[in-house]
């Protein structure tokens, strides 16, 4: 996150002492948050996100600066790891059953 913040002061041009007193915050509350020493907590998050008109997701590393969320690292489900190991036919068999689940769920059936 000290990345992004440092990166998003620079792009706005902006000095620590403006953005914490934009934010309401002391200037060293808000260096430390730029160099990792503390984490703001949700509501100060979420004044950045706004003052920076942005996402916390994107102020987290979440998020890049197209929109998309980033999950590095993560764990693939059950069903993921056993889709990719059916055949293209099986796989076809899959979506057809998931779908006819979904419509019976929709209709009510169940």
């Amino acid at each position: 996150m000290e990345t992004r913040l440092k990166q998003l002061r620079i792009e706005h041009s902006k000095t620590l002492a403006q953005i914490a007193k934009a934010l309401n915050l002391t200037t060293s509350a808000y260096a430390h948050y730029e160099q990792g020493i503390r984490e703001p907590n949700i509501t100060t998050l979420i004044k950045i996100a706004n003052y920076f008109d942005c996402s916390i997701d994107y102020l987290i590393g979440r998020e890049n600066e197209n929109g998309i969320v980033i999950i590095e690292n993560s764990p693939k489900s059950q069903i993921e790891e056993l889709y990719e190991k059916l055949n293209r036919q099986n796989k076809i068999m899959v979506i057809g059953y998931i779908t006819a689940l979904l419509q019976k769920q929709n209709n009510g059936e169940f």
